[in-house]
C-alpha cells in the first residue's frame, strides 16, 4: 500500500462511528444505541470511499511509470539520440512530458531501470546533465 494512501486511511479512523451516528440521527435518532443496520450502512459507505481513494492514489503513484513508459517508447523509436537532456525531452511535447519536472521524473525512472545513464558534460560555467541510452533497449 502506498504511503500516501496509508496516511489518508489512517486519518479517517473515526469516520465509521461518526457516519453511523449521522445515519442514525438522520433516520430517527430516538433510540439511545445505534442500530446495527446504521452501522452496516456506515461500513458500506466507508468501503465505497476507500475504493475511490485507492483509485485516486493509484493514479498518482503510477504517474512516474506512465511518464517513463512514454519516454521509453520515444527512445526505442529513436526520437532522441545519445547525449539528450531534460530540455530535449519536454520540448518535444510528448504526452505528459510537457514540463522539466515531469521529464526529470521520467528520466529518473529510466535511470533506475538501466535504460539510460547520466553523463555529466562540462558546459561553460556550469555542467549540463546529459543522458546516454543503453543500446540493449533496442533488442527484443
Amino acid at each position: 500500500m502506498p504511503l500516501e494512501l496509508e496516511s489518508h486511511l489512517a486519518k479517517s479512523r473515526s469516520l465509521l462511528p461518526k457516519l453511523a451516528l449521522i445515519f442514525h440521527l438522520a433516520a430517527d435518532g430516538r433510540e439511545e444505541e445505534i442500530p446495527l443496520v446504521q452501522a452496516q450502512r456506515a461500513v458500506n459507505f466507508c468501503a465505497y470511499l476507500e475504493a475511490h481513494a485507492r483509485r485516486v492514489y493509484g493514479c498518482v503513484a503510477s504517474m512516474p511509470l506512465r511518464l517513463a513508459a512514454t519516454l521509453g517508447q520515444q527512445l526505442r523509436r529513436g526520437s532522441l539520440g545519445n547525449g539528450f537532456g531534460v530540455g530535449d525531452v519536454y520540448l518535444q511535447g510528448w504526452a505528459g512530458l510537457d514540463t522539466a519536472e515531469r521529464a526529470r521524473v521520467a528520466i529518473g525512472v529510466l535511470v533506475d531501470a538501466g535504460w539510460v545513464r547520466p553523463s555529466s558534460v562540462p558546459g561553460g560555467r556550469r555542467e549540463s546533465e546529459e543522458y546516454m541510452i543503453n543500446p540493449a533497449i533496442f533488442s527484443d
